[in-house]
């Protein structure tokens, strides 16, 4: 147990594989953004077709919503976007200064929001075929494009979350509740830009798991069990920003 914790305990290095898993990961998790971002395209623009009495517009971005969250569309997690990005920053983050880790960060960043954009209006068909599929409504095929907000909306919610996780590990070096101001605040401004808050689907994910559904017990259950990890490979002692000790 001591040698399995000894190698996946915090160190500053090695930089390089950190970078890439952030930049994977991220890339990740923008591309689930930004393809569910076509279907909302479409019902904006009219391009979905159903029932009379039927809200297309309305059950096309709940749909989506769900969808980019892991929650519809046959995922094997829920959140699948959050749970690798957490992972990836908890290890890139240990050791970085302040500058260098707004430095890296703006780098990698940039690069995992070209190519989600790249990608995504080749996989839009996936969320729409699995739309179509669950719905019973129609989709107008046409070249795929992301809805306008959807790329600031999806980067927002990744620096967010990025931020928390950065922060929660800041916290727990320093002893200070100080670096989770900053992810707070940014929880504030992500319920006012984004319809699907947090409530409305961790209300969804509780009323699954009520209803015995596997992947949304076996999702919530993976929250501890990383966070628990993630305690774990904190190394021992007192341990300063750069992660050096501290005496």
């Amino acid at each position: 147990m001591k040698r399995i914790r000894s190698a996946i305990q915090l160190n500053p290095s090695p930089r390089t594989a950190k970078r890439l898993g952030l930049f994977f990961t991220q890339t990740f998790f923008l591309w689930m953004f930004f393809t569910a971002g076509g279907l909302e395209r479409l019902a904006e623009f009219g391009l979905i077709f159903g029932l009379p009495d039927v809200d297309v517009k309305l059950v096309a971005f709940d749909f989506a919503a769900r969808w980019r969250h892991g929650m519809t569309g046959g995922w094997p997690l829920y959140m699948p976007g959050f749970f690798v990005t957490a992972i990836a920053v908890w290890f890139w983050v240990y050791g970085l200064t302040w500058r260098k880790m707004v430095a890296e960060y703006a780098v990698i960043t940039a690069l995992a929001v070209l190519v989600a954009m790249l990608l995504a209006p080749h996989s839009t068909g996936l969320v729409v075929d699995a739309f179509q599929l669950q719905t019973g409504l129609q989709c107008k095929t046409q070249e795929w494009a992301v809805a306008g907000r959807v790329p600031g909306q999806g980067l927002f919610t990744l620096i967010n979350w990025s931020s928390f996780v950065g922060a929660c590990q800041l916290s727990l070096v320093q002893k200070s509740f100080r670096p989770l101001l900053l992810p707070a605040g940014l929880s504030l401004l992500l319920v006012v830009i984004r319809p699907f808050t947090a409530d409305e689907f961790t209300t969804f994910w509780f009323q699954q798991i009520l209803q015995g559904e596997v992947v949304a017990i076996f999702s919530a259950l993976l929250i501890p069990t990383i966070a628990a990890l993630f305690i774990w490979t904190l190394p021992s002692g007192k341990i300063g920003l750069r992660g050096e000790p501290v005496p």
